[in-house]
């Protein structure tokens, strides 16, 4: 669908422009991430699962809206089998990263194989491979269990690969998992790092004070002054730190949404069942939902 924008003359322009034109600068940028596949099938995600606590919290019972509880569970197995459709030939993202390491890492001779390496280092090396490795094998899994679902292949084939796309997929959360908390130490590390550096450079420019910094200045002095090293030191200082800070506070919330998918996962790899299992997965589907339309909302700005 073309995006089509309305531009306003100045007789015709309400009288509230900026808060109005604010208003429809949101409405547009929301349908140019819209039309992103990723975050239309989040959205989706979204509207799912929050029917799905809906119908699990017993909001909309069978007993007391029975209308309105055949039509929001129709919704929500639509919009299942929708994503599942949307998400066919998914295996090009994996692929791709499975690429790169070949290509441009050097292949296992430059990773796994490489001298030098420690055992922790090894391992890391070997995850990097099987994330991919394991994330093609389960795109081509869940695919088969689409076409079967659809009825283009043998209906058979969705019951018999259920278990294996759960094992492989929990198995990947866990590699994803470790990696997301070796990255935060790292960033932890960073971040404390540039908070020294900054206070180092504060105290610098309190005990140093310049001409620049002075409280005394004349009017002719003031509009010619230029800031001083120490004052643009400590203003790339801070920006490096806020830069930082970002990035550890996007690592967390990666960090939250695996684990509402672990635990959705879980509830599967245990192949538990009832009303508490039910809830668990209702409640960490739409949280995982809500996590990665962040994730992708921040990356589009």
């Amino acid at each position: 669908m073309p995006i089509r924008f309305t531009f306003w003359s100045s007789s015709t322009r309400p009288s509230s422009s900026s808060s109005y034109h604010a208003f429809r600068l949101f409405r547009v940028r929301v349908r140019i991430h819209l039309l992103s596949p990723v975050l239309a099938l989040l959205v989706m995600k979204i509207v799912q699962y929050l029917f799905k606590v809906v119908l699990w919290a017993d909001l909309v019972s069978k007993t007391t809206h029975p209308t309105a509880h055949a039509r929001i569970s129709a919704v929500v197995s639509q919009f299942s089998m929708t994503r599942r459709i949307l998400r066919l030939g998914h295996v090009n993202e994996p692929y791709a990263e499975l690429r790169d390491l070949i290509v441009h890492e050097g292949g296992l001779r430059g990773t796994v194989l490489k001298p030098g390496l420690s055992v922790k280092e090894r391992f890391v090396q070997v995850l990097a491979w099987y994330n991919p490795a394991a994330g093609i094998v389960n795109d081509v899994v869940d695919d088969t269990i689409c076409l079967a679902k659809m009825g283009a292949i043998d209906k058979s084939w969705a019951k018999r690969l259920d278990m294996t796309s759960t094992r492989l997929w929990f198995s990947t959360i866990l590699v994803d998992l470790y990696d997301n908390y070796r990255g935060q130490q790292k960033l932890t590390a960073d971040v404390a790092r540039k908070r020294r550096d900054l206070a180092t450079l504060n105290a610098q420019a309190l005990a140093y004070p310049s001409p620049a910094s002075s409280p005394i200045m004349t009017p002719s002095s003031s509009s010619s002054a230029s800031p001083s090293p120490i004052q643009e030191q400590i203003r790339t200082a801070r920006t490096a730190l806020q830069a930082a800070e970002f990035k550890l506070w996007m690592q967390r919330v990666s960090f939250a949404k695996l684990m509402a998918d672990f635990a959705f996962c879980w509830v599967d790899f245990r192949q538990l069942s009832g009303h508490r299992a039910d809830g668990v997965q209702a409640v960490a589907g739409f949280c995982a939902a809500l996590l990665g339309t962040y994730k992708i909302w921040v990356k589009c700005r």
